[in-house]
């Protein structure tokens, strides 16, 4: 069997699984024992604390593993005398079950585990900021998120790739500069890389809108970040600074000189249309009123809306809209609103 080639600290971090793995097969007497032992060694080195906080990492995605050790590893034999187990036996057992970043093709099981999983989910006229753990330092600001109301979005944090999952709504990105991690945005029919930058992304009503207020973002007409090879897939489009991305029905349009701050002004309270078709419109006013508006026709939901708009106002839509496009409403029993052109 060839040996493995492993670094000083990926050692520590097999040294912390192996505490882990005998501290799961020992009695409440011996557990308590090794669980001192790993107390001493954790506090002594601030490299054990990081090499354990990895061990525990890759220890909880095998979550349940405990009945199966005591399978392999029978904790009393017949004569009621504890079993001794090898080290070799255990730590071997621990590198194949557990896997190492140096086993085979690109890496083991684990490496395709996340570090974090996490949803967040915002209500009518809730938002929310959202810090990233992906921050190499103390000294290193992490990754944020500004979530705006009715935003639905998953968190994954791998160790070469960090991905954002956003189902619906509007999310403001500030992501922290990492080489060796790059940074997915999976949004509709559309994915955006990007490794250092601020940018914000809309998906609502079909449509999906990227707006980069600095740094460069790569876009592909990709559902599935998974799919995307930084260093051999081409993207769609590159956006810098100053630019706004929109696809809708599979149409894509890129606007190289645009207010890209602008879309993410329902940070400070403002919605921001500018030759908007009113269905996409009335999906950010909708985030913000509890009773949504319909559109009764089609071509109703054609009508181009421009203008800017205060998030209080969101309840006086309807009476706005009413007086700015040749519409007409009515407050439904379910205290909705429709809208309808006028004939």
């Amino acid at each position: 069997m060839t040996e493995l080639a492993l670094t000083a600290d990926e050692r520590l971090v097999l040294h912390a699984l192996e505490l882990i793995v005998k501290i799961e097969l020992q009695g409440a007497a011996g557990a308590d024992r090794l669980n001192r032992k790993l107390a001493q060694w954790r506090a002594a080195d601030t490299r054990h604390e990081q090499a354990w906080c990895e061990a525990m990492t890759r220890w909880t995605a095998l979550s349940g593993m405990g009945n199966e050790l005591r399978a392999h590893f029978p904790q009393v034999n017949q004569d009621g005398k504890n079993r001794r187990i090898s080290r070799r036996r255990l730590l071997a057992w621990t590198l194949g079950t557990v896997g190492l970043a140096s086993l085979g093709s690109g890496g083991s099981w684990y490496l395709h585990q996340p570090l974090y999983a996490r949803s967040f989910r915002t209500g009518h006229t809730q938002t929310l900021v959202v810090t990233l753990p992906d921050a190499a330092g103390a000294a290193t600001a992490a990754t944020s998120l500004e979530l705006n109301a009715r935003t639905g979005i998953d968190v994954r944090l791998f160790r070469s790739r960090r991905l954002v999952i956003l189902e619906q709504g509007d999310v403001r990105f500030s992501v922290l500069h990492d080489r060796s991690r790059p940074f997915f945005v999976q949004a509709g029919a559309g994915t955006v890389m990007v490794r250092g930058t601020t940018f914000t992304v809309s998906c609502r009503a079909g449509a999906l809108t990227v707006a980069v207020e600095e740094g460069h973002v790569s876009f592909y007409r990709e559902s599935s970040a998974e799919k995307i090879d930084p260093e051999r897939t081409l993207a769609d489009a590159e956006l810098f600074g100053g630019q706004l991305l929109h696809l809708r029905d599979g149409t894509l349009e890129v606007l190289r000189q645009a207010d890209a701050s602008a879309v993410a002004d329902w940070r400070n309270g403002w919605l921001n249309f500018n030759d908007v078709p009113l269905d996409e419109a009335l999906a950010q006013i909708n985030a913000y009123r509890q009773n949504p508006i319909r559109l009764a026709d089609a071509r109703a939901g054609m009508q181009r809306l421009t203008g800017r708009f205060r998030v209080a106002s969101s309840y006086d839509m309807p009476r706005i809209l009413t007086e700015i496009l040749p519409l007409q409403s009515r407050t439904l029993p379910d205290g909705e609103v429709e809208l309808r052109s006028r004939s």
